[in-house]
């Protein structure tokens, strides 16, 4: 690798006028020098190109014509390209701070052998924020768990080894490519704990009318590459179903599903970082319980805080069984079961364990 590669920064639009200004302006912003950005347009009619157009000096280059979903828009991207290095930044996303691009280079000069490097994203909810990522195995991919596309950037080498997004997937074709990725023998993809990008819900891939397609269509990439995949959607469905039970309790019968943990318990703690974790911390306090912290088996997020409370290991907590008298599992996948399995053996019989799907069908339960 050359010692300044050109980065290609693409970015993908239709009908984005209400974010992409602040899109651009995250890369215009970016310390290293050698950055090539293209907009791809799939034909705005919202005032997008008249924001595109006043950017025009600072782009590499503005397309715009019909497309055939995002995938295709990241192909033309791709062709019309020069640089060594590429990143797709979502219309409505941003990179996190001026120095992400820098950073990336950085990584792959110290690995020549690495393909792409995948980090973290940013989830924001009002004023909530949620850092997504770790270092996922090929095992976990497997189980449908795999890195954020805006986290990762990628060599040029990709595409000209494994081929372009396939245009067949109008969601998920980022999880084909990287279980490509996964794939090639060596260590190709690794990760890094950097944030990449501040990542707005919304776009299609989390909109409530298309999560499900988009699961569909993992599960569908999962089994063409692994010969088997988890029921994603299936899940989800059952999820869905688990949180209207969790809000009828709030609204109609006027208490949350940790009340159920009384008396006996006061202290508890939530393992798990992600979104069903904080609804857990609000429902805790709601019912006058301490949360004590959370627990995460994941080293790059322990030492940090979420809304006041401490992410600690479940070590931690091993080595102070008095610290807490419960803990809720807050995982939403299918593996939630097995992994409150392994914290039971792992904390010893002192300290029950429950996952917040127990406590919500035991809650309902009393309410009939």
């Amino acid at each position: 690798m050359i010692s300044n590669p050109t980065v290609s920064i693409i970015t993908a639009t239709l009908n984005s006028a209400k974010t992409v200004e602040e899109t651009i302006q995250s890369v215009l912003l970016q310390t290293y020098p050698r950055i090539e950005y293209l907009i791809v347009d799939g034909g705005s009619t919202d005032g997008t190109l008249d924001i595109l157009e006043r950017y025009r000096p600072s782009l590499a280059r503005v397309i715009s014509e019909p497309d055939n979903g995002i995938y295709d828009a990241f192909n033309k991207g791709i062709a019309a390209s020069s640089g060594e290095i590429l990143y797709f930044l979502n219309s409505d996303d941003s990179l996190a701070d001026s120095g992400v691009v820098e950073h990336f280079v950085r990584r792959f000069r110290e690995w020549p052998e690495v393909w792409a490097i995948y980090g973290n994203v940013r989830v924001r909810e009002g004023d909530r924020e949620l850092i997504l990522g770790r270092s996922l195995t090929v095992e976990d991919f497997r189980r449908g768990e795999y890195p954020q596309q805006p986290a990762m950037f990628v060599r040029r080498r990709v595409f000209e080894k494994l081929g372009p997004f396939d245009t067949r997937y109008r969601i998920a074709g980022d999880i084909d490519l990287i279980a490509r990725l996964y794939l090639e023998p060596g260590e190709r993809i690794r990760y890094d704990n950097r944030v990449v990008s501040n990542f707005r819900r919304g776009g299609i891939s989390s909109r409530y009318d298309t999560r499900i397609e988009g699961m569909r269509e993992a599960e569908g990439i999962l089994r063409r590459h692994f010969g088997e995949a988890p029921d994603l959607a299936g899940t989800e469905i059952r999820n869905n179903a688990l949180y209207r039970m969790w809000l009828e309790n709030l609204l109609v019968h006027g208490r949350g599903i940790t009340g159920l943990l009384k008396p006996g318990c006061e202290r508890v703690a939530i393992f798990g970082t992600r979104m069903t974790a904080r609804y857990l911390l609000a429902d805790l306090r709601r019912e006058g319980l301490t949360p004590v912290c959370f627990l995460d088996n994941n080293p790059y997020v322990q030492g940090t805080e979420i809304e006041g409370v401490a992410v600690r290991s479940p070590d931690w907590l091993k080595e102070r069984p008095d610290a807490a008298d419960a803990v809720i599992v807050s995982v939403e996948n299918e593996r939630d079961a097995e992994l409150a399995g392994g914290l039971r053996e792992r904390l010893g019989a002192e300290i029950p364990v429950w996952t917040w799907k127990e406590l919500v069908l035991k809650s309902f339960r009393q309410t009939d």
